[in-house]
């Protein structure tokens, strides 16, 4: 029944967050031929995600928009043990790194929208988009203090199934949503503090450091038509 879908021809305004459940891969992978002693503190980190999109009614049942996001992942801490000699004794000291991820993007938009009844709705959402990192760092305390400001883009995207809840009908309504994204960051990049030259961050064998945003994630969000 249209009378349960949006306008032909209207516009929908979406303030949402989420959550993306990761893994340590992106960061354990990183330390390759790393000591069995690697400890990773946060064992299942997760991204908050926020955006703000605008989505455009080309018939009652698809609707067409765009999306600003910021994603931001909870830091992950490594510790990794380490022999050093003060006054002619040895001892086991501990070298503490940090990583800090976070991305902002924009992603095209599309919704298939399914009349449930008079309050509910299903959604087919799917975006894909272009996203820089930014806020992303690596710092290393131990026996040297490294800091490095890091950068890199990448493409991504998602597809989610939503509930959305009709609080008033042409007014606003909230979606619960359950999905897929799917982000990684092959590249990343940053200056080399000792020539000031980009370089490609490597691991210990040479191949890329990679941050990895991808995993099923959840999604509130808050409609206005």
């Amino acid at each position: 029944d249209d009378y349960h879908l949006p306008r032909q021809g209207s516009m929908t305004w979406e303030l949402a967050s989420g959550f993306t459940f990761n893994g340590t891969g992106d960061i354990t992978n990183n330390y390759a031929g790393a000591p069995s002693t690697l400890n990773v503190a946060a064992v299942a980190p997760t991204t908050a995600d926020f955006d703000f999109g605008a989505d455009y009614t080309m018939n009652p049942n698809l609707q067409l928009g765009a999306q600003f996001q910021l994603m931001t992942k909870q830091n992950l801490v490594i510790y990794q043990p380490y022999t050093t000699v003060i006054g002619g004794n040895s001892y086991i000291a501990t070298n503490t790194t940090t990583w800090s991820e976070a991305c902002i993007g924009g992603a095209l938009d599309g919704k298939y929208l399914l009349s449930l009844n008079n309050d509910f709705r299903l959604i087919f959402n799917g975006q894909a988009g272009y996203y820089s990192l930014v806020g992303s760092s690596f710092v290393s305390q131990g026996n040297t203090l490294t800091t490095l400001n890091l950068s890199g883009s990448s493409l991504g995207g998602l597809i989610e199934t939503k509930i959305e809840w009709i609080l008033d009908q042409g007014g606003w309504a909230l979606d619960l949503g359950l999905g897929y994204r799917l982000l990684s960051f092959n590249t990343i990049t940053y200056t080399n503090p000792n020539n000031n030259q980009t370089q490609v961050f490597t691991n210990s064998n040479g191949g890329n450091v990679t941050f990895d945003f991808s995993g099923p994630c959840v999604s509130l969000a808050a409609r206005f038509f």
